[in-house]
């Protein structure tokens, strides 16, 4: 079964997360609550933003450095 990941992660303060981060979020909070499965997307979200900023900035990835 293959696995869609979407690359969007511009969701808005208060808006739509995408899939990917909601679902890693509730298999992380087993028994989480939607606040807290909420919280921990747009962690994730903002996690993986940081990321991929840092390597179009890192030359050994193929960033400008």
């Amino acid at each position: 079964m293959a696995v869609s990941v979407s690359t969007d992660v511009s969701a808005e303060a208060g808006g739509e997360l995408p899939d990917w981060a909601v679902g890693q979020a509730m298999s992380q909070l087993v028994d989480g609550d939607g606040p807290a499965i909420q919280e921990r997307a747009r962690q994730l979200v903002h996690d993986f933003d940081d990321e991929r900023h840092h390597e179009d900035d890192d030359a050994d990835q193929g960033g400008e450095g």
